[in-house]
């Protein structure tokens, strides 16, 4: 009975293994070798062989990632008797093919051909299967020639057949098609074939819906076939049905098998399709962990990363191909494509430069250094480099010209050229030279590379053939219209005075409302023509009409804003202005604008709103504003500021907006070379920071744009004094005396006070003391006489001592008295030895100081100073010297050295309390080592070491005869004879005291 169970559970699993049902046929060959174990062990051990030899062939035929681990186990058990059992030996040949391992299936033939006769079918058909391993096709297919002349009906032997045919890249498809369906006569109930028939009709045949139908067929037949499956989602995918794609693969996510790559490949692809790039990610990374180097994952996961909008990530993974395949032109494409989004654009133009010494006919990369140079050149103009904006664009065009020149058709190529060329808009036209290729210029041209100069006309007509390229193309796109317009519009604003091209400009917009109406920035484009055109209302409806499309429309409002303004409406444009702000804080026009109200009414945070907008980015109208008010508080600065050591440097902050307010007019006199006006207030601020030849050069060129104007122009009169002004302190008298004169009739109190001081400069003295009477004797000199009286006695000095000491009463005696006039008062007795009106005057200044405080930051600190050594020693107090000797020698020695005529008077005096500290001492030798020709500073070291103590004295003694030395040995004479004349002998007293 045992027996009797065993052979028809054998029996069974001989059907199913002809239907090809090899699960089915394995449950039954697991309980026949179940129920043989109470068998006798004769009988047990041959069943249980035959048992494990159909197991094997199961499994092989199975070819399932499971399956294949239990073939080899199976075949060590059944041939554990016998190594050479010739059906076991050719199951584990073949299961030996199976793992790729053809050596080793080889070597076994080899024993089977030794041990069996060679002219057997199973024999050509195991040589058949170890040769297709190998892929020799062509002896691959002999063998399965004479397998078939032995066993025609064989239908295993015309799939394997096929299979080889299918494989040959020389054969014909369809010969491979017909041994296929020969196959599937033969033996219906083959998945295998009917898996192979799907290929043909997908591959070759190109018929989708009869390859779903056959991979249908074979998943039926064999519902465990990981390939299968895998094959009819790759068919599904081709169909367009992905989401069926997808279900069909997520079947084999549990037990992929060998297919465990292709399948994540696959499902992460699909991923991708859905836009799921996390989830494609996770497949791909899934793949790298089986297979670090799969070079085309690496990729697909570049691709995953860079659509998730990881850059970094993505240019990591693109690294790691590079590193597989060194010239892999997409690989380098994505590269660059990468550092073009992160704004590297040197990077990526570099980068892309790689690419096309690869491929110099690369579109992509052509198109990608055409962009990156154009980017660059926007960067550059937002920051006022024209040269190299003007350079790059011209990179740019020659690269997208030879893209337009190899792919015509492409509408993105002739849309980049067109916004090259109208990204140079704001330059100046006498400035703006650029070379491009002849082919741009003249469609006729031969000279496929050669370039032209061409200027900024011949610019924007280019812009306007490329847009109008771009709308044969693509007539249905509207932007293109709006690019064509805006050209036709830049082309009007050229040509100053032509309204056909703004007529045509508009007509072209509106062309772009009719395709898409629904476009705010078609609406922003139609009323800016519309105000070229002098079209209000319907600018304003425009304007309007966009921010009812879009609100939050900062460009819309900001436009509305200035139309307002432009009509007086400053209410209304402080209202559109606020709301561009608020969708927008860092838009730089709504900002300008705000500041304009602000100066047409007159509110204190004009210079701010300025300020703030110029710090935001460059604008030509914010940086001319700013600049303007920058000048304007220099004129009004609170003196409180002003530094005490140097009496022209301003405070920081001052400083700060000098530096900011020029940098912006620096920028905006190189991009528009048109305002006068920036340069005027260039040339001012150039002034205040001490570069005069800066400054005098900015003047000359505003007087060159008003050249033309009438004399009465205010704008001509301001500039011309500010050059006069700069040309006298630059010591060119001569243009400047010829400016003033020139202005005499036109020049206001300030003009005419410059006019002096620059007779004064040219030696012309009775000139300036002429004028500066003149000056005292005007009504505007209210406050200013005795000043003036001052400026008079100045110029009168080297000439007239007795009118300059008249001058200097008549100065004293004017109310409210010049302190300066009293110095110089006081500076004229101390020459003439006049004690009582030094005194006097020194009694004068010090109550004006104690009582005016603010009074005492007119005069220098070193100046007072010596006014009170002056004061003290006429009254021979012996006290108030040592007082004032003291003070003197505490003072650092930048402030010490006006003093020094003091310091010789108290160097001979016994000052027995004064104390010199170490501080001073170690102050005054740095200073005699940086000015080592100065003698004011080696007096300064002689009278504090002649007074300090003894210790200080042994200290500083060798330093101050090493000094000694360095002097006598300068190359310059009058310095030497100055120093021997006054210096060395109370040197060589004060060394001889030590």
């Amino acid at each position: 009975r045992v027996l009797s169970l065993c052979e028809g559970r054998l029996a069974a699993a001989c059907v199913h293994i002809h239907f090809h049902d090899h699960s089915s046929a394995l449950l039954h060959l697991q309980e026949g070798r179940g129920m043989i174990k109470t068998a006798p062990t004769f009988l047990r051990d041959a069943y249980d062989r035959q048992f494990q030899l159909y197991q094997t062939a199961c499994n092989i035929d199975m070819r399932s990632h499971r399956s294949i681990a239990m073939i080899l186990p199976l075949l060590s058990k059944v041939m554990a008797g016998s190594n050479m059992d010739k059906e076991a030996s050719i199951l584990l040949a073949r299961a030996y093919v199976l793992l790729g391992r053809l050596h080793e299936a080889q070597a076994v033939l080899d024993r089977i051909l030794d041990a069996f006769d060679s002219e057997n079918h199973v024999i050509w058909a195991l040589k058949g299967e170890i040769l297709h391993g190998r892929k020799e096709y062509t002896a691959s297919l002999e063998c399965w020639n004479l397998a078939l002349k032995m066993k025609p009906k064989c239908s295993k032997y015309h799939l394997q057949k096929g299979i080889v045919l299918w494989d040959m890249p020389s054969r014909d498809k369809l010969e491979a098609y017909g041994t296929f369906l020969e196959a599937a006569k033969l033996d219906p109930h083959d998945a295998t074939v009917f898996l192979y028939i799907g290929h043909y009709q997908r591959l070759a045949a190109n018929d989708l819906v009869r390859a779903v139908k056959c991979y249908e067929k074979a998943l039926g037949l064999n519902p465990n076939s990981a390939e299968t499956l895998l094959q009819l989602g790759d068919a599904f995918f081709a169909t367009g049905d992905i989401d069926t794609a997808y279900s069909v693969h997520s079947k084999l996510v549990a037990d992929p098998g060998p297919f465990a790559k292709q399948l994540y490949m696959k499902i992460g692809l699909y991923h991708r399709k859905k836009g799921d790039n996390t989830a494609a990610i996770q497949c791909f990374q899934n793949i790298l962990e089986m297979d670090p180097q799969d070079r085309h994952c690496w990729e697909c996961l570049g691709e995953a990363y860079l659509s998730r909008g990881s850059l970094n990530s993505a240019l990591e993974a693109f690294t790691e191909v590079l590193k597989l395949e060194l010239q892999s032109l997409n690989t380098l494409h994505q590269i660059a494509n990468i550092k073009r989004i992160q704004g590297l654009f040197f990077g990526a133009v570099s980068d892309y430069t790689t690419v096309l010494e690869l491929d110099s006919s690369y579109i992509p990369a052509l198109k990608g250094r055409g962009e990156s140079n154009l980017a660059i050149a926007v960067s550059a103009l937002k920051e006022g480099f024209n040269g190299r904006a003007v350079d790059h664009v011209s990179l740019a065009l020659r690269d997208l010209t030879k893209a337009a020149q190899l792919r015509p058709q492409f509408v993105c190529i002739w849309k980049l050229i067109g916004d090259c060329c109208t990204c140079l808009y704001d330059l100046d036209e006498e400035h703006l030279s650029i070379t491009v290729p002849a082919i741009l210029v003249d469609a006729t041209s031969t000279a496929q590379y050669d370039c032209i100069t061409i200027q900024k006309l011949d610019v924007f007509l280019i812009a306007k053939r490329a847009y109008g390229r771009a709308v044969q193309l693509s007539p249905g796109v509207s932007l293109h219209w709006h690019d064509l317009a805006i050209s036709h519009y830049y082309l009007g604003k050229q040509l100053t005075g032509n309204m056909e091209y703004f007529q045509t400009a508009l007509q072209l917009m509106q062309k772009a409302l009719t395709i898409m109406g629904s476009n705010y920035l078609h609406w922003i484009g139609l009323g800016v023509i519309a105000k070229a055109l002098s079209n209000f209302p319907l600018t304003q409806h425009a304007f309007i009409k966009s921010i009812q499309l879009e609100s939050n429309n900062p460009v819309a409002w900001s436009n509305l804003g200035a139309l307002y303004l432009e009509h007086g409406r400053a209410e209304l444009a402080h209202e559109a202005f606020k709301y561009a702000q608020s969708f927008d804080p860092t838009y730089v026009p709504a900002w300008i604008g705000q500041a304009m109200i602000a100066e047409s009414i007159g509110h204190n945070e004009t210079m701010d709103l300025f300020r703030h907008a110029t710090e935001l980015a460059y604008h030509p109208q914010g940086a001319i504003g700013y600049g303007y008010w920058v000048c304007h508080s220099l004129q009004t600065i609170d003196r409180k500021l002003v530094l005490e050591c140097d009496g022209t440097t301003l405070n920081v902050t001052a400083q700060r907006g000098v530096l900011q307010a020029r940098d912006g007019l620096d920028k905006c006199v190189r991009s528009c070379h048109r305002e006068p006006c920036a340069y005027n207030y260039l040339g001012l601020l150039y002034e205040q920071e001490g570069l005069l030849k800066s400054s005098m050069m900015a003047f000359l060129s505003a007087l060159e744009l008003l050249r033309g104007q009438p004399e009465t122009d205010h704008r001509m009169a301001a500039v011309k004094f500010n050059c006069a002004r700069v040309q006298s302190a630059l010591g060119r008298h001569l243009e400047a005396e010829t400016l003033y004169y020139s202005l005499v009739s036109t020049a206001d109190f300030i003009g005419k006070l410059d006019m002096a001081l620059a007779l004064f400069r040219a030696s012309k003295l009775q000139d300036s003391v002429q004028m500066y009477q003149l000056l005292s004797e005007s009504q505007d000199a209210t406050t200013n006489r005795s000043s003036l009286f001052t400026g008079a006695a100045m110029a009168s000095y080297l000439g007239d001592q007795g009118l300059c000491k008249e001058l200097l009463f008549n100065a004293f005696k004017t109310s409210p008295p010049s302190l300066h006039g009293l110095v110089a008062l006081a500076a004229l007795g101390t020459i003439n030895n006049d004690q009582a009106l030094v005194q006097a005057t020194a009694v004068e200044i010090l109550r004006i100081i104690e009582w005016d405080s603010n009074a005492a930051t007119l005069l220098h600190s070193s100046c007072m100073l010596a006014l009170k050594c002056v004061h003290f020693s006429l009254q021979d107090s012996s006290l108030a010297k040592e007082s004032i000797a003291s003070v003197i020698s505490h003072l650092p020695p930048p402030m010490m050295h006006p003093l020094f005529p003091q310091v010789n008077m108290f160097s001979s005096m016994k000052l027995d309390t004064l104390c010199v500290c170490s501080s001073n001492m170690a102050e005054a030798q740095k200073m005699v080592h940086m000015y080592p020709a100065n003698p004011c500073y080696l007096s300064t070291l002689v009278f504090l070491l002649k007074n300090s103590n003894c210790e200080l004295k042994e200290k500083y003694k060798t330093a101050v005869l090493l000094h000694v030395t360095t002097i006598l040995s300068t190359d310059n004479c009058d310095v030497k004879h100055h120093i021997l004349q006054r210096t060395l002998p109370k040197l060589k007293h004060t060394v001889s005291l030590m």
